[in-house]
């Protein structure tokens, strides 16, 4: 059944927000956490309540958004391998995204602020984590960018050699 303005009554296709009371299409409703059911309350209704509670206590919203940046981060550095490539280092703090043949710049500008922090996290999950990344540490990272190769690579050849 359709939604029906003129009652203003839920029928088969339609949720009443808890908080206008309105019934509305399910459309007008966010998908709950793990896509099962719809929220509770409409967009707008949530939106409303989202304001009044960031007004209230500025520092939830700090941390609620720092949080979902860490969970962010850690998801795309565990897909990814979750330690560096090079020398192993697992240690989370440490830990960025490189492009494996080079090009990062031009990438980042490509993408404009979808090319830095959390943003470049957040694109690498939505295009399903394409290829062409790699986990390395800072200073393999760093290495790799100034010498074009890092330091840990001349030791592994180099112990190569010795045992040979």
């Amino acid at each position: 059944m359709p939604f029906d303005a003129a009652q203003d009554t839920p029928t088969e296709s339609t949720i009443r927000c808890i908080g206008c009371k309105e019934a509305k299409p399910p459309t007008c409703f966010h998908w709950r956490r793990f896509g099962v059911s719809r929220d509770s309350r409409c967009k707008v209704c949530k939106r409303i309540n989202n304001r009044r509670l960031d007004r209230a206590k500025p520092e939830r919203k700090k941390t609620v958004a720092k949080d979902y940046r860490l969970r962010l981060r850690l998801a795309v550095l565990s897909h990814y391998g979750g330690c560096c490539a090079c020398c192993g280092e697992a240690e989370p703090a440490f830990l960025v995204i490189d492009h494996i043949n080079g090009g990062g710049n031009i990438h980042r500008r490509e993408l404009g602020n979808a090319g830095r922090g959390s943003a470049f996290y957040q694109w690498l999950r939505n295009q399903n984590y394409p290829s062409g990344y790699r986990v390395l540490c800072q200073n393999c990272n760093s290495a790799m960018g100034l010498y074009g190769k890092c330091p840990h690579q001349d030791r592994k050849q180099a112990l190569v050699c010795t045992a040979a």
